[in-house]
C-alpha cells in the first residue's frame, strides 16, 4: 500500500527534495510505528508473564529482558523491523522518477503480485505446520493418557516410607489398612510403575557364558503383588505363602524377559543374578507374568525379573475402591500416624505420577496452541489487508462487471478465488514437512499413534473457511457497492 503514495514521492520531488531525504522520512515513520508496536509488546509480556509462569511452571520475570544481552537483542528486532517495514518506500519509492510516479504508471504494474502471493502462501504454511504439529501432539496425548497400561492406575494409592521401623512392622500395618472395606489389597515393592525408582543387574542362565549375561530390571514385591495390581499370569504360578522355597529360591519373569533369555516356556530354567560361578545362587523360574508398562510410554516395556520377600519394603500399593476416597486416605493418614509418628505421610496417586511423564508434552501443546493461534491470526489479519487493497484497485473492474450484469455472488468468487488458491498452494507444499516432523515426534515414543491423514484435510478446510470469511468482508461490501461511485471520474 506504500504505492499508494506515489503522488506525494513525486511532488516532494519535483519540490526539490533529495532521495536521502525522502528515505529519511519514510524510515523515520516506519520508526515511530515499529517503536509504539514495541512499547506495547513490552507492557503485553508483563502483563502475559504470571500466564506464562502458570503453563510453563518455570520462574520466568521480567527482569531477564533487562540484561544487556536480551537489551541488544531487542534493539535489533526493533530496527530490523523498522528497516522491513519500511524498506519498500524508503529504498524503491524515493528512486522512481518523478514524472512516472505522476502518471500513475507504478500502479499499472504487476510486480507486487508475486510479493503478495509468497507472503499469503507463506503465512498460511506456517499456520498450517504448527497447526498439524498441535493437533498431532494431542492425538498421541490423548492415546498415553487413555492406553490400558495393564493394571487400574486410577485405583492405585501409593505410600512412600522412610520409617525403618515401620518397614520392620509392615505385616501389622497391611493388616490395619486392610480392615477398611475401601480398600481391596496391599502391597509392599521395592518400586512401582511410574515411580521412576528401580534396579537392574545382570542375570546369567544356568549353563550359558559370560556372553549369555542379559541386562535387566529387578523388582522386589510381597505375596500380594499381583492382586493388588490386577495383573495375571501367562504361565506357571504366582509367590505363595504355601510354598516356602518361593522367598529363597524362585525368581518370576515378565513376557519380555522371557523374549529376551529366547524361551518359549520356563520349565527347567534356571537364573542367577550377577555372576555364573560355582558359588553363585541359582533361582527356579516359576512363572512368566504378563507384561505391564513400568514407565512412560516414551519406553518399551523392560525386561523384568522378580522376586518376593515376607514384609515390608520401600513402597506400599493400597488398591481403594471409589467410595468416598477422602474418608478413606484419612484413615490410611491416621493408621499411618499410629504406626509411624514423626514422620512425613509421603503419597500420590499412580495416575498422578503417570501424568508427570506427560506434563512436558501438555506444556509444548498449550504453548503450540498459543502460537497456532496467533500464526492464524497475523495470517488473516494479513488477508484482510491484501484483499482490501486488491479490492481498491479493483475497483473499476468490480464496477463495470456490476454495470455488464455480473451479480454480487459473481464479484464475490472473482476476489476470493485467488486467495483460495494461495492458501491451496500453502497447504499443498506444507505437507511433506508437516509429515517429516510430526514423524519424527513421534518417533520419540514407544508405544505411539500412526501419523492421520485426515489431520491434513481438517486443517486445510479450517484453512480455506477462515481465509473465505475474511475475504468476504471485504469482497461482499465491494460487490453490494454502487457501481457508480466507483466509475465516476475523479
Amino acid at each position: 500500500r506504500s504505492a499508494k503514495r506515489n503522488k506525494e514521492v513525486g511532488i516532494r520531488k519535483v519540490a526539490g527534495a533529495s532521495r536521502v531525504q525522502l528515505i529519511k522520512q519514510f524510515l523515520s515513520e516506519s520508526f515511530i510505528i515499529t517503536l509504539v508496536s514495541f512499547l506495547i509488546s513490552i507492557f503485553l509480556v508483563e502483563l502475559l508473564l504470571p500466564s506464562l509462569r502458570d503453563l510453563t511452571k518455570e520462574d520466568i520475570h521480567f527482569t531477564m529482558l533487562l540484561d544487556k544481552t536480551s537489551i541488544i537483542i531487542s534493539l535489533l528486532i526493533l530496527i530490523l523491523t523498522t528497516i522491513a517495514a519500511g524498506a519498500y518506500p524508503a529504498f524503491v519509492l524515493s528512486g522512481v522518477r518523478p514524472a512516472l510516479v505522476l502518471k500513475n504508471s507504478i500502479l499499472k504494474k504487476r510486480k507486487g503480485y508475486s510479493l503478495r502471493a509468497v507472503l499469503v502462501v507463506f503465512q498460511f504454511a506456517v499456520a498450517v505446520l504448527l497447526l498439524i504439529i498441535t493437533i498431532t501432539i494431542y492425538m498421541q496425548l490423548n492415546f498415553m493418557m487413555k492406553k490400558d497400561l495393564g493394571f487400574p492406575i486410577d485405583k492405585i494409592f501409593v505410600l512412600r516410607l522412610s520409617d525403618k521401623n515401620l518397614i520392620k512392622k509392615g505385616d501389622a500395618f497391611k493388616r490395619a489398612l486392610l480392615t477398611n472395606h475401601n480398600i481391596i489389597a496391599a502391597s509392599f515393592s521395592s518400586g512401582t510403575p511410574g515411580s521412576n525408582r528401580s534396579q537392574s543387574s545382570n542375570f546369567n542362565p544356568k549353563g550359558g557364558h559370560k556372553d549369555d549375561e542379559r541386562h535387566m530390571q529387578y523388582l522386589n514385591v510381597d505375596y500380594d503383588f499381583l492382586k493388588t495390581y490386577g495383573l495375571g499370569m501367562k504361565s506357571g504360578r504366582f509367590f505363595s505363602v504355601g510354598h516356602s522355597s518361593d522367598s529363597t529360591n524362585a525368581y518370576i519373569l515378565n513376557e519380555t524377559a522371557m523374549k529376551k533369555f529366547g524361551w518359549q516356556n520356563t520349565e527347567g530354567k534356571i537364573i542367577t543374578m550377577g555372576g555364573n560361578d560355582e558359588d553363585a545362587q541359582w533361582e527356579n523360574i516359576i512363572g512368566v507374568m504378563q507384561d505391564f508398562n513400568y514407565s512412560s510410554l516414551k519406553q518399551n516395556i523392560p525386561p523384568m525379573v522378580i522376586s518376593v520377600q515376607k514384609g515390608g519394603n520401600r513402597f506400599l500399593s493400597l488398591q481403594l475402591t471409589t467410595n468416598d476416597v477422602k474418608k478413606t486416605i484419612d484413615f490410611i493418614k491416621e493408621t499411618y500416624t499410629r504406626f509411624s509418628p514423626g514422620y512425613p505421610f509421603d503419597y500420590f496417586f499412580l495416575k498422578d505420577e503417570f501424568a508427570k511423564y506427560y506434563r512436558d508434552g501438555e506444556t509444548i501443546g498449550k504453548l503450540l496452541i498459543t502460537f497456532t493461534a496467533m500464526a492464524i491470526f497475523i495470517s488473516l489479519i494479513g488477508i484482510l489487508g491484501l484483499v482490501a487493497y486488491s479490492t481498491e484497485q479493483k475497483s473499476k473492474e468490480i464496477g463495470i462487471r456490476k454495470v455488464l450484469g455480473a451479480s454480487s455472488a459473481n464479484i464475490v468468487f472473482m476476489l476470493c478465488r485467488q486467495f483460495v488458491k494461495w492458501v491451496l498452494i500453502s497447504n499443498i507444499i506444507i505437507w511433506p514437512l508437516a509429515y517429516f516432523l510430526t514423524n519424527k515426534f513421534l518417533e520419540g515414543f514407544a508405544y505411539r499413534i500412526n501419523f492421520n491423514y485426515l489431520v491434513l484435510l481438517l486443517t486445510l478446510l479450517l484453512s480455506l473457511l477462515l481465509t473465505i470469511f475474511a475475504v468476504s468482508f471485504h469482497s461482499i461490501k465491494a460487490a453490494i457497492s454502487n457501481p457508480v461511485n466507483s466509475l465516476k471520474y475523479e
